[in-house]
């Protein structure tokens, strides 16, 4: 290969003239290489027509070209090919290359052997001064080449764009996803991954479509494709014949490949830990939940973005020195965000701490990703008091308000970040550090979807997630099944019977909520002590100081004798209210 780019290499710098006049000697010239090796040439033209690069594949020539500083927005430059046999349309990979650098034009020219005579040009469509991610294919004979340029076909398209400097107004193209789902069946290989329906629940959470679908089984990853050679060159075709733009793996796979299938395809290449750090990053409002993300991005893709910033390194000398630096600032990076966190850890722990001295009656909603924990608790408040949609993780900080359940008891509640299965490692203390709320919680509502993951499933993730921080005390969990709207009566009745689920519920539906808070109550009370008082009418002013720290099942009763109070308490709390009294609970 380098001999036969060596050989190319001789029309390095050739003028091929504005107009393309000397288009005629150039293809002698190529002919005559041509028969002398075996592989068609790429060159990257300037719009005097002079040629700047060559490379025998067209992601090679114009990734090594992008480091030029001229290449910020409207390249200048177009790209232009050598093609013996008739061509009708370029591939995607080739006009993926045309809309990510913003290139002037693709252009293939027959050989003098060639059966075809045509030119074929490909070029970015602009509309209302606006260049369009779509691709347009015309056929040209050579004359017709050159009238365009002498028209200064370039030029007039860069002035009818709407643009100032490099800053070129282009139309958003929608993602289009080729999904790329492997299960490795060996036991001696951990495999974390997501199924088809919750992969693709991901990907949409992005405004991802999933267009296509390849499945492979494995015994174990294959050296060198991972996939194994035979899928990996489907997979090659099939992302170069079609225009995606992602490819998404549904477990994480060796940078390498990656990086491997990006320089085959031009193709941005993304596994599941890539894609829930994008739904991660797309969703972080907090600070905390920013640095967070940040942090686990570092973590994850540092020693890639190093390993990229010294291949484009341009220098002899210095590598090594440059090489250090960027290692460095790296680390330095890290540590910054690292005493960031540490930073809001101690105001949250403050927080936490004053909270703990009274542990007021409190509850979390817990579930997985998408059960509807934000709707619920918009819902129990009759107002959007957090963000809810229909996607995966929309909610990444935690939210607490005051809620009366009836007259007499007073509730914190929490919303908290959804639960996945095999969270990304990276992820995992940003999504476990949230769940400090719930651990300071006095009960735990835990939601489930019947329409996502395995009601089966979803316990057990939530269940294992619990006991890494220690909450195993299951007398406090009530479950709850949501979404009972999309299902029929004799399936939500199975679903209950079957899991021990005591109340299904929809967020939509008023009555539902009723029936939950009832709920909420009989359950919370069947945890509480209670206590029958009669107080004194001079010591009207303790039921108030009583009620900051428990409950009362009812409005006081005024006897002669005293007020009869009904209390709900903790056991913790029992120490506090006999402060108040002064003398111990019965």
């Amino acid at each position: 290969m380098k001999a036969e780019l060596r050989a190319w290499r001789e029309l390095n710098s050739f003028d091929l003239g504005p107009d393309y006049s000397n288009l005629a000697e150039f293809r002698r010239k190529a002919q005559k290489i041509r028969d002398k090796v075996t592989a068609n040439a790429w060159f990257l033209v300037q719009r005097n027509g002079r040629i700047t690069s060559i490379a025998l594949d067209p992601v090679t020539l114009v990734s090594q070209a992008c480091k030029r500083p001229e290449y910020n927005g409207f390249s200048k430059f177009h790209v232009l090919c050598l093609h013996d046999v008739e061509r009708e349309k370029f591939d995607a990979r080739e006009t993926r290359l045309l809309k990510a650098f913003h290139l002037d034009a693709l252009l293939s020219i027959p050989l003098l052997s060639s059966t075809k005579e045509h030119l074929l040009l490909a070029s970015l469509k602009i509309e209302n001064r606006d260049l369009l991610m779509e691709v347009d294919v015309e056929s040209l004979s050579s004359i017709q080449w050159q009238e365009k340029l002498k028209q200064r076909w370039f030029g007039l398209r860069e002035e009818s764009l709407n643009f100032r400097k490099f800053d070129i107004h282009t139309d958003q193209q929608k993602p289009r996803s080729l999904m790329m789902c492997l299960e490795v069946r060996s036991k001696n290989h951990k495999w974390h991954g997501s199924d088809r329906d919750e992969f693709v629940a991901l990907a949409k959470t992005l405004n991802m479509s999933c267009e296509q679908f390849l499945e492979q089984k494995l015994d174990k990853p294959h050296p060198g494709t991972f996939i194994g050679s035979g899928k990996y060159a489907e997979l090659i075709d099939t992302l170069n014949s079609q225009d995606f733009t992602h490819l998404l793996f549904n477990c994480d796979v060796p940078a390498s490949l990656k990086r491997k299938i990006t320089q085959e395809t031009y193709m941005l290449v993304w596994d599941r830990t890539d894609l829930v750090l994008q739904i991660f990053l797309q969703h972080a409002g907090s600070e905390k939940a920013k640095l967070q993300v940040e942090l686990a991005r570092l973590e994850y893709h540092g020693d890639e973005e190093i390993r990229t910033a010294v291949e484009n390194f341009d220098f002899d000398k210095g590598y090594d020195t440059y090489e250090q630096n960027y290692r460095l600032n790296i680390a330095k990076q890290k540590r910054d965000i690292i005493n960031a966190l540490k930073r809001c850890h101690q105001q949250e722990k403050t927080r936490q701490e004053m909270r703990s001295v009274t542990r007021p009656l409190s509850l979390s909603l817990i579930g997985y990703t998408n059960a509807g924990k934000s709707s619920l608790f918009n819902a129990l408040f009759g107002s959007e008091v957090v963000g809810a949609a229909n996607v995966l993780f929309k909610t990444l900080e935690t939210t607490t308000r005051n809620i009366n359940l009836n007259a007499h008891t007073q509730l914190v509640i929490t919303d908290t970040v959804g639960f996945l299965k095999n969270m990304p490692k990276h992820l995992y203390e940003a999504f476990h550090s949230t769940l400090a709320e719930a651990n300071l919680s006095t009960h735990l509502l835990i939601l489930l979807d019947p329409v996502g993951v395995k009601i089966a499933d979803q316990i057990d993730c939530i269940v294992e997630s619990l006991a890494q921080i220690g909450r195993t005390d299951r007398d406090n969990w009530i479950f709850v099944l949501n979404k009972m709207d999309l299902l029929t009566k004799e399936q939500v009745n199975e679903i209950l019977e079957q899991h021990q689920i005591p109340i299904a519920i929809s967020c939509i539906q008023a009555e539902s909520i009723l029936s939950l808070k009832d709920e909420l109550l009989q359950r919370i009370s069947k945890t509480m002590l209670e206590a029958s008082l009669v107080l004194s009418h001079a010591d009207y002013s303790k039921i108030h100081q009583m009620k900051g720290i428990a409950s009362l099942k009812q409005e006081p009763i005024y006897l002669p004798e005293g007020i009869q109070i009904e209390l709900q308490y903790r056991e913790e709390q029992k120490f506090r209210l006999e402060q108040v009294l002064g003398y111990p609970l019965p």
